[in-house]
């Protein structure tokens, strides 16, 4: 009885640990500084992303009644959502460095203050090619490790 439910019972403590990972990076600030560092808004899609493909997951146990461990097989769709994962956090990348780019160099280089304000926009498209790509990364481990439970595990 406990082999019907392993690959189940593995997703759900993997992805939980994700989840409880993602509390604790709220509850430290990390998320709302990923977020807010973040001009295009991409890591609000690939975090929804991640979310529905995690959703997605448990729904497919749920819809196959558990069925013995070699059954499970995947939908051809969802091996490529790892990779839009990281092609979003690399649009974002390109966009942020694009933003960083966009400054406005001619500048007086004796002025503190038109030098303050060229590197707080430089820093702005850093930031958002930074933690998009983070962002991309993380949560395509997360998705392909959970993707590896569910069809990697086969007995």
């Amino acid at each position: 009885m406990v082999n019907k439910y392993k690959k189940f019972i593995l997703w759900l403590v993997v992805s939980n640990l994700f989840g409880l990972a993602g509390v604790f990076a709220y509850h430290l600030g990390v998320v709302n500084m990923l977020l807010a560092g973040d001009k295009t808004y991409l890591t609000y899609g690939i975090f929804g992303l991640y979310w529905v493909f995690t959703f997605y997951i448990g729904s497919f146990f749920v819809k196959h009644k558990l069925k013995p461990l070699n059954y499970y097989i995947l939908p051809s769709f969802i091996h490529y959502m790892p990779d839009l994962m990281v092609s979003l956090g690399l649009l974002g990348t390109f966009i942020g460095f694009g933003i960083m780019l966009n400054t406005n160099l001619a500048i007086d280089i004796t002025s503190a203050k038109e030098i303050k304000e060229v590197m707080t926009g430089m820093s702005s498209g850093l930031g958002t090619a930074l933690y998009t790509s983070i962002v991309g990364l993380v949560c395509s481990l997360a998705a392909k490790i959970q993707i590896y439970i569910v069809e990697g595990m086969r007995t």
